[in-house]
């Protein structure tokens, strides 16, 4: 699944301690601000990367939060009339493998998609997450998040998300999903049928996403940033948040 997602939701799980701790000390202390920013640094240059896709191997170097989450995300599929496309894992910069991340297509073949499961560190908790995505011809992207709203980094405005919470289910997810593409552009969604068309239009969606970041002046692009990462945290960590990264040579 993609990092920047899982750095994104890993990011959140532990915001919210941060952030008590900073409160209970008058303001986000430096060692908060620097684990923060650690944080955000990776994640912006996660978006820059291309993730490496590999076959789940048979050795247990993929972690895995449980095989029950897969068999029964597998039952939600089926029912909802989607076809699995395999399994894949995604290799770090460090070279460690992400948990796997389970790929589909909807029974029409215009909405493909993964599932996968993000843990933070030391957890307990782990959070259940389901994207699709549809490519219009246009150069439109929609986009619908269960379970993992609009975490990681700024969009363009051509990439457009809708969001549901997990407890909604994969039908309601897709009826969410269709709903928010434009009718004239639902005939010129591009047919997904196999793992490789799926991967490829998510790889087409990264581009466009990289090419626009490349674009955006780059004070501005780090405010919107923070802004979409720390969403309702971002009144009160942002300003000193942002203000640490450009002196610590973060904000590049």
């Amino acid at each position: 699944m993609d990092k920047d997602i899982i750095s994104a939701l890993v990011l959140a799980t532990l915001l919210g301690a941060y952030i008590a701790l900073g409160r209970r000390r008058g303001g986000p202390s430096q060692q908060v601000l620097g684990t923060l920013a650690s944080s955000v640094s990776r994640m912006r240059a996660l978006a820059q990367r291309d993730p490496k896709y590999l076959p789940v191997p048979g050795d247990g170097r993929a972690p895995m939060a449980g095989t029950e989450y897969y068999e029964a995300v597998s039952k939600e599929l089926a029912a909802a009339g989607c076809r699995e496309l395999g399994d894949r894992v995604e290799e770090t910069p460090e070279g460690t493998l992400t948990a796997p991340s389970r790929w589909f297509v909807d029974g029409p073949g215009t909405a493909c998609g993964w599932f996968g499961v993000v843990a933070a560190p030391n957890a307990r908790v782990v959070r259940q997450v389901m994207y699709l995505f549809s490519e219009a011809t246009g150069g439109d992207f929609y986009v619908t998040a269960r379970g993992g709203g609009n975490a990681g980094t700024a969009a363009p405005p051509t990439q457009h998300l809708a969001e549901c919470r997990w407890a909604d289910g994969l039908a309601r997810q897709l009826e969410v999903h269709r709903a928010q593409i434009p009718a004239g552009e639902r005939a010129t969604l591009t047919q997904v049928a196999s793992m490789d068309d799926a991967l490829a239009l998510a790889g087409r969606m990264r581009l466009a996403k990289r090419d626009w970041r490349g674009r955006q002046p780059a004070d501005a692009l780090l405010e919107l940033d923070l802004r979409q990462i720390l969403q309702d945290r971002y009144p009160t960590v942002g300003a000193p948040l942002a203000t640490y990264m450009k002196t610590q040579g973060l904000a590049g």
